[in-house]
This record gives structure tokens, sequence and C-alpha cells, in this order.
């Protein structure tokens, strides 16, 4: 019993200190505002089916423009966060109840059916945009959507 207490603790030290290493103090360049606002002006590319061969972009004569959370009708992120992820402004960046349930309908219906991917998560792959649907990319969005959530408010 000593044992596993002694293991939980230090399991928990662990985590703790690489939260504070790799997410609060050391989240990369790749978190500052200029280059997420650099990411979100660029063209946005439209791939085949394939993934590889390009048709197109969105956005190519158009650019986005940064809109500040002021700006947005507070219908408009009611209907977001209602859709997407009711406890947006509960969680810390990832929703463990939820990628439970969504493992838990994927694992019923034998199929995908369910993501459990909250707002900040699908931030995290649409700003640095994950190409492949890996454990390892997962993981990278995972801990992007913990910086995001460490360095900037919900807002």
């Amino acid at each position: 019993m000593v044992v596993l207490l002694c293991l939980v603790v230090a399991g928990l030290a662990t985590t703790g200190y690489l939260y504070r290493t790799y997410v609060v103090l050391n989240p990369g360049e790749h978190l500052s505002r200029e280059d997420i606002l650099r990411r979100i002006s660029r063209e946005s590319p439209v791939y085949y089916r394939d993934g590889k061969h390009k048709i197109g972009v969105f956005f190519g004569a158009e650019h986005r423009q940064y809109v500040t959370y002021e700006e947005l009708p507070q219908a408009f992120i009611d209907a977001i966060v209602s859709a997407e992820d009711k406890n947006f402004f509960h969680h810390h960046g990832i929703d463990p109840r939820g990628i439970a349930r969504a493992m838990l309908a994927n694992i019923e219906a034998g199929r995908i059916v369910a993501g459990g991917s909250t707002i900040t998560q699908q931030t995290a792959k649409n700003l640095y945009y994950r190409s492949e649907r890996t454990w390892r990319a997962k993981w990278t969005e995972l801990i992007n959507a913990l910086r995001l959530e460490a360095h900037y408010s919900k807002q």
C-alpha cells in the first residue's frame, strides 16, 4: 500500500513538474500572440480527399479579420459553446468527461461516432494544422490546448 501511495505521489509530482516546465514556463514561440495572428491571417489550403494534392485555398484574395471577444454577439458565443463544448468555461483546455463519453460512444458503436475535443483542442488543431490522425499528433494537440489555456483567457 505504501509503495502504491509513493508511486501515485511520484506520478503527480512528475506530472506537475512537466506541466509547469513545458506548458507554463516554456510553451514555445508558436504560442506568441504574433505567431498566432500570423497563422490566422494566412490562406487555408484545400486538398483532395487523399490529403496530398491541393485543390485551392480559402481566403486567397481576401484575408481573415481578427475580431475581439467584445465584438462578438453574446448569442453567437452561446450558440458555439452550446453546440461544440458546453463545458468550455469550466475546464482547462481538455474535458476528461467529454473524452470518456466519446470513447464510450465509439466503443458501443464499433466505429467513430463522437469526438471528445474541446473548443480549445479544435483551436489548437486548426492553428497548428494536424495533418495526420495519430496518437502522437493528438497528444501534441492536447499539449497545445493546455498551453493556450495557460497563456490566454477563454475570451
